[in-house]
């Protein structure tokens, strides 16, 4: 009886002690879930809204940027179709004034034969009169009608000198034509160039701007493969460029290569120094020497 007893007593024991174990369990197991939801919210509040907030700014501002490059690219295109048009003129101008000075010449060549044989002419008449005045003194008339024929050819001379006279004012005038022309030429290639480097920097400003939003993402390759290529492209630039801009371009390459050494080891740091390549990217190169005297 007593031995019943005392086994009853035991599995009582057993299941009080099952039960506080149960409920001990289930106190640890809500602490810890609240535990962990007020975890969840610290760490959202404090890292993923703040993130969240970040990258919706960063893309309404890539936005702006999209859209003021979009409008400086209508911009270069209507202002290459002008350059273009001005080229064609110029170029048939160019045509046509090597058609006149080809005419010119020509003539020039024609005038200076007969000048030749009216030259000849002259020496020829002169002997003819020597040996008319040592042979025959009685011929006055044949010499009075030498003398006027002499004259009519020395008229037609000089009237051929004066021909040649504004022929060569004409040449002089057709080079100092040919040398504005080719003046303005060198002017156009010259902003043709300056629209073609404002070009690729939209280009590396483009994929700079692409490869922040990729280091935002945590996609480093990428931004990586884009800083490389915009780098490459400003460098291309060098020699293409006035020494000041090719300073300033310096300075920009100069820190894209810093983001390209600490895009792995140290994101932040590279991301902070690419948005300053960016801006001075997005400035664009300088029109004039900077004064570094000043105080």
């Amino acid at each position: 009886m007593s031995s019943e007893q005392t086994n009853e007593t035991t599995s009582l024991t057993r299941s009080q002690r099952l039960t506080n174990y149960l409920n001990i369990f289930l106190v640890l197991g809500a602490i810890l879930g609240m535990l962990a939801f007020l975890g969840l919210s610290v760490l959202y509040f404090q890292y993923v809204q703040p993130l969240q907030e970040s990258v919706e700014d960063l893309e309404a501002r890539i936005q702006q940027n999209e859209d003021q490059i979009s409008q400086r690219l209508d911009d270069i295109a209507d202002r290459l179709a002008v350059i273009e048009d001005q080229s064609d003129k110029y170029i048939e101008a160019l045509a046509d004034l090597e058609v006149q000075l080809e005419t010119i010449e020509a003539s020039q060549e024609t005038l200076a034969a007969g000048q030749s044989e009216i030259a000849e002419d002259i020496q020829a008449l002169d002997t003819e009169v020597s040996d008319m005045e040592t042979r025959l003194g009685a011929l006055e008339s044949d010499l009075q009608a030498y003398i006027s024929i002499k004259e009519t050819l020395q008229a037609k001379l000089e009237t051929l000198q004066e021909d040649v006279e504004v022929a060569s004012m004409f040449i002089t005038e057709f080079n100092q034509s040919a040398e504005t022309i080719s003046e303005q030429i060198a002017s156009i290639d010259e902003r043709w160039q300056a629209l073609e480097n404002e070009v690729q920097l939209l280009k590396a400003m483009e994929l700079l701007t692409r490869s922040r939003i990729l280091l935002v993402q945590g996609n480093t390759d990428l931004a990586r493969a884009d800083i490389q290529d915009a780098r490459d492209l400003l460098a291309n630039l060098s020699g293409k460029v006035s020494d000041f801009q090719e300073t300033a371009l310096s300075e920009i390459t100069g820190r894209l290569d810093n983001v390209l050494e600490r895009i792995s080891s140290a994101p932040a740091s590279a991301y902070n120094m690419l948005e300053s390549a960016w801006k001075l990217l997005f400035t664009g190169l300088p029109v004039e020497p900077v004064d570094t005297s000043a105080p």
